[in-house]
């Protein structure tokens, strides 16, 4: 079985297709890099500044009747506004360091304002949240010496406390801020896994794949196999191996050699940067709903946290997302990745077993695959639950939260389809009269 994967390994690596498609790969993802940097020229990353919100709130406490010392209340504010202003400074003078420790400083002062009220189940949880990262960055300044009240009563932004938590990263890793739309060696990873992979895979699948077994049955070259001793379970397994590995080095090579590339420029520095990502994704079946296309609509684009895309929910960013290091982030990726492929390559051998034109094969295999896909969208959208395999082909949206499912569902729909394929095919194929 071993000899035989390792054969047709050979012989499918040696198929101008394999080539053809990885160099459409190439152009496709040198375009993609080619429109996030002119983007990111047009739109780079800026520093914000709120320093007039804390000069607006001194004249407001003014008139409110607070249980805070007036003396802790204004110096807090003070502290607050010099914050800001030393982030600027900081900022025009390319001290990146200090700059994200300032301001994921600021963000948490904001939090501090935006705290639940005492009677909040979260307001215990806000609190630790803070302070996991406040003497990292607030320069010495314990948690006790700030007091801030919330006047207004407003309901609290977890959107401050997430980017707080995101400078204090880029600041312990010595990490430079970057825009949503920034290429390197590795945020081009990330959107290839976000933009590329998903529309790529099945159509590399269908080219690769569809043509497995209805080939070689239409030869007679699948019978003078089986007399060998091979029986036709393993000849099924080997195909199945000899396929996923063939569609991954298509789908993986062309952005490990882009990525490499311009990592000999970089220096692979931001594979620590945050990205967002579902907190227990892979323990719970509870989906966060996808507004993104809406918030586009609504806003023109949907909102970002550095370079990961997240829906609004509420009128915030939701506290079920936490930051993960890119690099571990691309890792489960990669895992989702390759459960997705073994989906679609066991579909297709299905198809490829059953069909013995190699035409009609080929368009079954993609009529199927289209039509899965096309029914499924419904479900990726607004508040829906979705389950459908044909649509867990975008690692990065499921693993950040954006696709109406968790990593845990798609692992389970996925592997649940995928045995349901090849335990069908083997049954099939043991009775096929060949």
């Amino acid at each position: 079985m071993k000899s035989y994967i390792k054969f047709e390994l050979k012989r499918k690596l040696k198929d101008p297709k394999t080539w053809f498609l990885m160099a459409i790969i190439f152009i496709i993802s040198f375009q993609m890099i080619g429109e996030y940097r002119a983007d990111d020229a047009r739109r780079p990353y800026r520093y914000v500044c709120f320093r007039d919100f804390p000069e607006l709130l001194l004249d407001s406490y003014s008139q409110q009747d607070t249980n805070v010392p007036d003396d802790i209340l204004i110096d807090s504010l003070h502290i607050w506004m010099e914050t800001y202003d030393q982030a600027q400074a900081a900022y025009v003078a390319e001290n990146y360091n200090e700059y994200t420790r300032l301001y994921s400083f600021a963000e948490l002062l904001m939090s501090r304002y935006s705290h639940p009220r005492e009677d909040d189940p979260r307001s215990e949880w806000w609190d630790q949240e803070i302070k996991k990262v406040w003497d990292e960055v607030s320069g010495g300044l314990a948690y006790e010496e700030i007091e801030l009240y919330n006047s207004t009563n407003s309901s609290s932004l977890y959107g401050f406390l997430i980017n707080g938590q995101l400078y204090h990263h880029l600041h312990i890793n010595d990490i430079e801020p970057i825009g949503r739309y920034h290429m390197d060696s590795m945020t081009f990873l990330y959107h290839y896994f976000r933009e590329i992979l998903p529309i790529l895979l099945v159509f590399v699948v269908v080219i690769l794949v569809f043509d497995s077994i209805n080939d070689q049955w239409k030869s007679g070259n699948l019978k003078l196999i089986l007399t060998q001793p091979f029986s036709r379970k393993k000849y099924l397994l080997s195909k199945l191996t000899t396929s996923i590995l063939h569609v991954l080095f298509v789908l993986l090579i062309p952005a490990l050699v882009i990525s490499l590339f311009l990592g000999l420029s970089d220096g692979f520095e931001n594979f620590k940067y945050p990205v967002t990502y579902l907190e227990g994704g892979f323990t719970s079946a509870d989906p966060l709903p996808n507004y993104l296309e809406r918030d586009a609509e609504r806003m023109g684009n949907y909102q970002a946290l550095g370079i990961s895309g997240y829906s609004i929910i509420r009128g915030d960013i939701s506290e079920r997302l936490t930051l993960m290091p890119l690099y571990q982030f691309l890792l489960l990726a990669l895992a989702l990745l390759v459960l997705c492929t073994v989906f679609y390559v066991a579909l297709n051998i299905l198809i490829s077993s059953v069909t013995k034109n190699k035409i009609i094969g080929f368009s079954a295999a993609a009529v199927i695959s289209i039509i899965g896909i096309a029914v499924s969208q419904r479900w990726i959208v607004d508040e829906k639950l979705n389950l459908s395999p044909f649509t867990m082909n975008n690692p990065v949206n499921i693993l950040n939260g954006n696709y109406n499912t968790t990593p845990l569902l798609a692992i389970i729909v996925l592997v649940t389809a995928t045995a349901m394929l090849i335990l069908g095919n083997i049954w099939y194929f043991k009775k096929k009269d060949l």
